[in-house]
């Protein structure tokens, strides 16, 4: 038995045109632009691009020294990507109760939680709901310290 090539449904000079005409997949020949206009719209002597969420956090977790004995609060509502980092450093994330709302953190269990190996506090905003910064118990912190 012998299987017919089958007829392509799509030009194929027009498909390479498509093709030739799209960006690189790994779009490194743009990543030096874009670097150099992040670090410019914020006032930053560098910045770096990375893949993804979950990479974004490992590189400021590795920025900050962040490693092992050290502690990561970070709600306990949330997803692995956003524990993964903290537990790649060799830090161990420490989950604190989410507020009635579920978009902030509940900061009478944060601050009990605080420790002398609480080295970062790491809200994670899920569905696309965020904590009102004004009201947050740092704020008020900042507030009662000045």
């Amino acid at each position: 038995m012998t299987w017919a090539r089958p007829t392509p449904w799509w030009p194929m000079d027009e498909l390479r045109r498509l093709l030739d005409a799209m960006p690189a997949p790994a779009a490194t020949a743009n990543v030096d632009q874009l670097e150099a206009e992040l670090a410019s719209t914020f006032g930053a002597s560098h910045a770096v691009a990375v893949s993804s969420g979950t990479a974004a956090l490992h590189c400021t977790l590795a920025a900050l020294r962040i490693g092992p004995g050290d502690e990561v609060l970070m709600p306990a509502v949330s997803v692995v990507m956003s524990a993964a980092p903290v537990l790649y450093t060799g830090a161990r994330p420490v989950f604190v109760d989410c507020d009635e709302t579920g978009a902030d953190f509940d900061y009478d269990d944060l601050g009990a939680k605080l420790t002398a190996r609480t080295r970062a506090i790491m809200p994670v905003y899920m569905w696309g709901r965020a904590a009102d910064p004004a009201a947050s118990w740092v704020s008020r912190r900042a507030t009662a310290c000045t």
